[in-house]
């Protein structure tokens, strides 16, 4: 076996394998779903391809298009690798899915001018590869953010309820209490009844 076939081969499914985790990790966390138990996102034969999962990710905007397309590249290469015994490198990948003019548009300002057709395609595979590292932080960062806005749900719904719990306890302690709560949410309601009679009058 030639031993660049097979670092090459290597190296693009190994990149291949940890994308996908990341993207089924995302999806996960922003469906809300296990992914140890999930059919559709695991790893199974009745799981999602890794195409479909980025066009999940997209329509549900965590990924833009424009970065979605930088996927679709790197889904493409890896599918030649990976079924195609006539690629061997990155030139026979490139020529026969017509990608290398479409990634020299979108990195001709980071690599040189290499004469080694080879190593300039391999060069551009490097640079889509970096450039899906910074993409997958985004991933990240929509996690978070899915993430920080649950917690907020939370949090205000555990301030609601600690809130009513404690007014409830105060109210019982005596009819002192109970008499002074009562005019606070008396007056509570008149306010509220006002600011509705105001918002219905300047929709």
């Amino acid at each position: 076996m030639n031993p660049a076939f097979s670092e090459k081969r290597q190296k693009v499914i190994e990149h291949s394998v940890v994308f996908e985790s990341i993207v089924s990790t995302t999806l996960s966390y922003l469906l809300g779903i296990d992914l140890s138990k999930s059919k559709a996102l695991g790893y199974g034969s009745s799981a999602l391809s890794f195409q479909n999962k980025l066009i999940l990710l997209r329509d549900i905007n965590a990924i833009d298009k424009k970065d979605k397309i930088k996927f679709d590249y790197f889904s493409a290469i890896r599918n030649q690798f990976a079924h195609n015994k006539n690629v061997v490198d990155f030139k026979s990948c490139f020529d026969s899915i017509d990608i290398g003019d479409k990634l020299r548009k979108i990195y001709r300002d980071k690599i040189g001018n290499n004469a080694d057709i080879e190593t300039l395609n391999e060069d551009l595979f490097d640079e889509l590869y970096t450039d899906l590292i910074d993409i997958s932080n985004k991933c990240f960062q929509a996690i978070f953010e899915k993430g920080k806005e649950y917690g907020m749900r939370e949090g205000n719904l555990i301030f609601k309820e600690t809130l009513l719990e404690t007014i409830v306890d105060y109210k019982n302690k005596s009819e002192e209490n109970k008499t002074l709560l009562n005019e606070i949410l008396q007056v509570a309601q008149e306010k509220i009844n006002t600011k509705l009679n105001t918002n219905s009058k300047n929709p």
